[in-house]
């Protein structure tokens, strides 16, 4: 009788573990690019109109939407600057969908326009400051070379609310929002630089050529998912 019983057990636990199988969905997944200069945009919306599932792609465009069940749906991409586009797609069963999108410029007709000329290469850091969950600035590469900088402490001290620290006339260390550089925390690609000064947890980012940068970003009032290190930024 027990043993009857542990194989009704094992019957009802394998047709769960089938069942949540089946009921895992798909996955519709690729990324985001500038149909012009393809290159990834962070921070788009692509969702599945009239559903609740969708995404944000992530630094490198990445989108991600899981657990999409079978059917026919509309796949609606947006960026802040370019036109919104919608796709039909067909989702079988249990499938991987790969859907890389690439999105043009909006051109925005009217009686009066106000223009302001932005840098090609400065869109992507702008919607990625007005889609971050902190206060951020971002300088994209380009930005950064059009002004030869002699090193990274100078192409942050661009930035509004951020001095520089100078040693021989050299920028060496950033202050923000005017708290001395050991308040800081300075990370290059999330990895978390080690201090050069003997005294403090300062970091010297005149060893750093602008010409290294893929970008900067400077946060100034840190999350609860960041490290509790940083007062200043």
């Amino acid at each position: 009788m027990g043993s009857i019983l542990k194989k009704i057990i094992l019957g009802f636990a394998i047709a769960f573990l089938f069942q949540g199988f089946a009921m895992a969905g798909s996955v519709i997944k690729g990324t985001v690019k500038d149909s012009k200069t393809h290159e990834p945009l962070p921070g788009a919306n692509v969702y599945l109109k009239g559903t609740t599932y969708g995404s944000a792609t992530d630094l490198k465009g990445r989108y991600e939407i899981d657990n999409v069940p079978a059917g026919d749906y509309q796949l609606c991409v947006e960026y802040v600057g370019y036109q919104k586009v919608t796709f039909d797609i067909h989702v079988p069963a249990n499938q991987v969908i790969k859907k890389d999108i690439y999105l043009k410029y909006m051109v925005i007709q009217g009686q009066e326009i106000v223009v302001t000329a932005q840098a090609e290469g400065q869109m992507a850091a702008i919607n990625q400051q007005l889609t971050a969950k902190a206060i951020v600035n971002v300088v994209s590469s380009a930005r950064i070379q059009e002004i030869p900088d002699d090193n990274a402490a100078e192409s942050v001290g661009r930035l509004p609310g951020v001095s520089v620290l100078r040693s021989g006339g050299e920028g060496t260390k950033v202050v923000i929002r005017g708290l001395a550089p050991k308040y800081n925390s300075v990370k290059i690609n999330g990895i978390k630089m080690a201090s050069t000064d003997y005294s403090n947890r300062s970091v010297d980012l005149s060893m750093i050529s602008p010409y290294m940068l893929d970008g900067i970003e400077v946060v100034k009032a840190v999350t609860p998912d960041m490290d509790a290190d940083a007062l200043g930024g």
